[in-house]
């Protein structure tokens, strides 16, 4: 059979033969779809509306959604690497990019590697880079590792994976779900976390919140740096850590043990709870530090 009609061939299979209940008409229409290694991978770039990206068992990418007006769609392949465009044809206009909805579903396995300008992008079972300057980012399911940078949109992870890497400007960043290592931080945006898995993280913010509300794991270490904003850690009564609190000009509020805080110019308060077994180290400027407890069976607040 010739190459170019087994391709169309193969295109064809994957379109029918993908459950409905994975993707479909509802999804917007076919615009591509191609055969690839469980391993390839992805490069994607679109400036304006939205890209989603779903995991599966398939070893093939398909794509479907709408193209924006004066849009060019491009899904290419070189060997082990494809890139999958949604480009504005230049037209001299100057006009804003218009905006296209992308869905493609790809490998678990796969790497991906997303930008977009103002287009949110949200990913469901599958890890890589992942950058905008605007738009929100949305990443959930189980993951090999991820990174993920927003100058001004929202940061939401509920992932499972190894290791993580989140960076947010102006807009609020969440973790959640069950993460071992974790760098994460903001300039001004709220920061947030509610994981028990973390065996190390470093969380940082400059004048942006900082939440920190879970069990922390055994022999865990976790450092928590902020200027002006405020620090918040919330234990379970039953947690078993060492806390090492200090603020140059901010108040620590000690909601555990009822000791208070070393008088100015230097704030400091450590403590110990039950055997000590995870480690906690927050350091603040001029943003106060406060510390609390929640009944165990009291169950964790949603970060929504």
């Amino acid at each position: 059979m010739p190459g170019d009609r087994r391709l169309l061939l193969g295109v064809v299979v994957l379109a029918l033969g993908a459950s409905g209940a994975v993707q479909g008409p509802a999804d917007g229409r076919l615009l591509a779809g191609r055969a690839v290694r469980p391993t390839v991978a992805i490069k994607a770039w679109n400036a304006a509306g939205s890209i989603r990206f779903v995991g599966w068992s398939k070893d093939s990418v398909v794509v479907r959604g709408e193209v924006g007006r004066n849009v060019r769609f491009l899904l290419s392949q070189d060997g082990d690497a494809m890139k999958l465009i949604a480009e504005q044809e230049r037209d001299g206009s100057g006009a804003s990019p218009s905006a296209s909805h992308l869905v493609a579903w790809v490998p678990r396995q796969s790497a991906l590697s997303v930008k977009t300008v103002s287009a949110d992008i949200t990913a469901d079972g599958v890890g890589g880079w992942f950058y905008s300057v605007s738009g929100n980012l949305r990443i959930t399911g189980s993951a090999r590792s991820i990174e993920a940078e927003t100058m001004t949109g929202n940061l939401d992870l509920d992932v499972a994976c190894l290791w993580v890497r989140a960076r947010a400007g102006s807009g609020r960043l969440d973790l959640r779900g069950a993460t071992e290592a974790a760098d994460l931080s903001t300039i001004s945006g709220d920061l947030r976390v509610a994981t028990s898995s973390l065996l190390r993280a470093q969380i940082a913010s400059v004048t942006g919140d900082i939440r920190f509300a879970a069990t922390p794991t055994a022999a865990a270490i976790v450092d928590v740096s902020d200027h002006s904003g405020s620090v918040e850690v919330v234990l379970p009564d039953n947690a078993s850590a060492e806390l090492a609190l200090t603020s140059i000009a901010g108040s620590i509020e000690n909601g555990v043990t009822g000791s208070s805080a070393m008088a100015p110019p230097s704030r400091s308060l450590n403590l110990r709870l039950g055997r000590g077994e995870s480690r906690f180290i927050v350091r603040t400027f001029t943003g106060p530090i406060r510390l609390k407890m929640q009944p165990t069976n009291a169950g964790w607040p949603e970060l929504r």
